[in-house]
């Protein structure tokens, strides 16, 4: 007589991929567990102003933060090396495969449990985070701070679903596991700078003019990030500081002097207010959504090719 339904749904490739994954997602629920229940018991106590607490406390929503940047390094690493090409490169998937398990039934169940363990994996450190962040008024750091941004929204999801892909995908073509985790590892950091470096970019910058000298961004504009300033001429021609940085000693020390010589009358800066914070956080989702979609659909097609 068959099993219950609740127990077929978790028999077979995908129980297979539970075991098989026992030594690192216990640690890693242990560790997550204990991250919660500190950061917890830390805003219970407090840790306002001149509280022997606050210094843990912004260790620990650090730590949470850093983690959501280089977890999908180690996801990647992971599902590339012990999760894929260890079998391939032992010959062990050749059992699953002569048991009635399709290549594809395979692939989709290794893929499919480590995509469930990195997204619950990112929410819950994204948790810890915004709880650390929020314990004391402004938080510890600034919003489009590197791990701040990775552990406050969804792309701190999308990018361990990255890492998952990407390590299905480099397990398949490289079937070493220790050269298939390092370029995986590599390749997920890749990906991750490169949609890095285009994020101002992903959503349109609110521009600032004021005739003073460049300084803090306006306070109508909370906590404002500024990816690009300068001075602008009578027709709107944009100057760049650099040109003044870049001149001889005594021009350098009266850079204003140096750009009014050159027609300047006011300054710019462009900048991501934080309201931007949740349009750039979709954006990014999607775009980094869109590069592991891609990664899967090539994995699947190289399984294919190789194993028919």
């Amino acid at each position: 007589m068959s099993g219950t339904p609740g127990t077929s749904r978790v028999s077979g490739p995908d129980r297979l991929v539970l075991r098989q994954s026992r030594p690192v997602l216990r640690p890693a629920a242990a560790l997550f567990g204990l991250g919660l229940v500190t950061v917890l018991g830390l805003r219970l106590v407090g840790v306002g102003d001149g509280s022997p607490h606050r210094t843990a406390m912004r260790a620990l929503t650090e730590h949470a933060g850093h983690a959501a940047v280089l977890g999908p390094l180690l996801i990647g690493a992971l599902v590339a090396g012990p999760l894929v090409a260890r079998e391939l490169d032992s010959g062990t998937y050749r059992l699953a495969w002569t048991l009635g398990m399709s290549p594809a039934r395979w692939l989709g169940a290794k893929i499919g449990v480590a995509a469930g363990a990195a997204a619950a994996g990112s929410v819950l450190l994204g948790v810890v985070f915004r709880l650390g962040q929020g314990a004391v008024e402004g938080g510890f750091f600034p919003w489009h701070q590197a791990h701040a941004y990775a552990a406050s929204g969804t792309a701190g999801t999308a990018y361990a679903l990255l890492g998952v892909a990407v390590g299905a995908l480099t397990g398949l073509l490289v079937r070493r596991t220790l050269l298939a985790a390092g370029a995986a590892a590599v390749a997920t950091g890749g990906l991750m700078l490169a949609v890095g470096r285009v994020r101002e970019y992903l959503w349109p910058v609110v521009t600032v003019t004021r005739p003073e000298s460049p300084g803090t961004p306006p306070a109508v504009l909370p906590s404002p990030w500024e990816v690009s300033s300068g001075l602008l001429t009578a027709s709107g021609k944009r100057l760049p500081w650099r040109y003044c940085w870049e001149q001889p000693l005594e021009t350098y020390a009266d850079p204003n002097g140096c750009m009014a010589s050159r027609g300047a009358v006011s300054h710019f800066s462009d900048l991501h207010p934080e309201s931007h914070f949740w349009p750039l956080q979709l954006m990014e989702t999607a775009v980094v959504l869109v590069l592991a979609a891609g990664a899967v659909w090539l994995a699947f097609r190289v399984l294919r090719r190789v194993h028919g």
